[in-house]
């Protein structure tokens, strides 16, 4: 048994196939709460409590997932690729939209812990949780915050935003592009344009580039506001 758990193919099989399942109960139940991805970590979870799995065992198949994440983020180009004119005519919108909606994503972080009493180190951790993990990671080793909680709320981040945005822009009435993408880019990043780019190729497209954008805004402005508050 042990041979099969220290085998990176275990990982990745485990990974697949409960993404496969999240996949699966999705097409059956059409509940918010049933997005693949949260049905996939819950059962990961779950399998490796229950059979008394090593985190480390299974991340030696869980790295080469992560690993792929990269390309999957460069894929990304191909709709933004397709809707270049677009893009190009919304510039300054989506350039300005994202440089503020970072610094302001940064303050509300920071106004919000100091409201509630939230420790210095947590904290920090979130300062990044708007941008895509690996650039989330970054920020967060550059500021001082702690990589796990920094990828903790990063996830949660997106996947709140994965189940709900699309909800939350049609209650609103929001039906603009524009507006639709970089709402679920800014917010929701990887999870949040996957999602949207299941309803329209433009709305994922300026999602795509929001994710850029806010990587960068983020990057370069956190050290900064950070560095003035602390």
């Amino acid at each position: 048994m042990s041979l099969i758990i220290e085998n990176p193919v275990f990982g990745i099989a485990v990974t697949l196939f409960t993404y496969y399942l999240g996949l699966c109960l999705r097409k059956r139940k059409k509940s918010l709460l049933f997005h693949p991805f949260l049905i996939s970590l819950v059962l990961i979870i779950l399998i490796l409590e229950l059979f008394n799995i090593d985190y480390a065992s299974y991340n030696q198949g869980g790295e080469y997932i992560t690993y792929l994440l990269q390309p999957a983020t460069v894929a990304l180009a191909v709709p933004m690729y397709r809707k270049i004119d677009l893009l190009r005519k919304k510039a300054p919108v989506i350039l300005g939209t994202t440089f503020v909606g970072a610094v302001w994503g940064i303050l509300i972080v920071l106004g919000l812990g100091y409201l509630t009493g939230t420790g210095t180190e947590l904290l920090i951790s979130m300062v990044p949780k708007a941008t895509t993990t690996p650039i989330a990671v970054g920020i967060s080793a550059e500021i001082g915050g702690q990589a796990s909680l920094t990828v903790g709320m990063v996830i949660l981040n997106g996947l709140l935003g994965g189940m709900f945005g699309l909800k939350l822009l049609k209650y609103f009435k929001i039906t603009s592009p524009i507006a639709r993408g970089l709402s679920m880019g800014m917010s929701a990043h990887g999870i949040g344009t996957g999602r949207i780019l299941e309803e329209s190729e433009a709305e994922g497209a300026v999602s795509g580039l929001a994710i850029g954008l806010m990587g960068f805004f983020t990057a370069l402005t956190a050290p900064l506001i950070i560095g003035f508050f602390f």
